[in-house]
């Protein structure tokens, strides 16, 4: 939220995703009493749930021709085995199959922002944790659907998170796209 209140003071107009649509109401609510000049509106998105992005990701597209900036922020962290709506172990499910879904279907937006004639380009963020460094990736034995819960499967999901940004860094370079800044 606190991103988003920040975007909002800096003149972005804003469609925020959240899983619990009343809970997305109120914050919209609040950030356009704090920045009546921006638009904020508020959609429904599920990452636990591949339909659930699919229609998250049509209806964004809907009526724009372009996506300047992508913030993906959500999490979860799963102190029990627990299963997305499509049988994905819930943290390595949400965490990074969730959200690298929705990114791919949001490329084609980002690209158009990141290619259009005199704009700034259009960047992608992705919100790993320092849990990152200590996550490991066994391809196999079920990563995704048996993989660790907890910590481990914390760990596992930030990992794959920055590798993912890293291989869209590169993906999208030549296209006004970024997810990754070199310093």
């Amino acid at each position: 939220m606190e991103t988003a209140k920040f975007l909002a003071a800096e003149g972005w107009n804003l469609a925020l995703a959240r899983r619990d649509t009343e809970k997305a109401r109120v914050v919209g609510e609040e950030i356009s009493a704090a920045a009546p000049a921006v638009t904020v509106e508020t959609l429904h998105l599920d990452l636990a749930s591949l339909d659930s992005i699919r229609s998250f990701a049509a209806e964004l597209s809907r009526g724009r021709e372009r996506l300047d900036l992508l913030v993906n922020n959500a999490g979860v962290f799963c102190d029990t085995r627990r299963r997305t709506t499509d049988g994905f172990e819930m943290t390595i499910g949400v965490n990074f199959l969730g959200t690298l879904a929705l990114t791919r279907l949001l490329v084609p937006l980002l690209v158009r922002a990141g290619r259009a004639a005199g704009g700034k380009g259009a960047r992608v963020v992705n919100v790993a944790s320092a849990a990152a460094a200590y996550g490991r990736l066994r391809p196999g034995g079920g990563l995704f659907t048996e993989g660790p819960h907890g910590f481990r499967g914390y760990a596992a999901s930030k990992l794959a998170i920055v590798l993912f940004t890293l291989d869209l860094a590169e993906e999208l370079a030549d296209t006004g796209v970024t997810s990754w800044r070199r310093s």
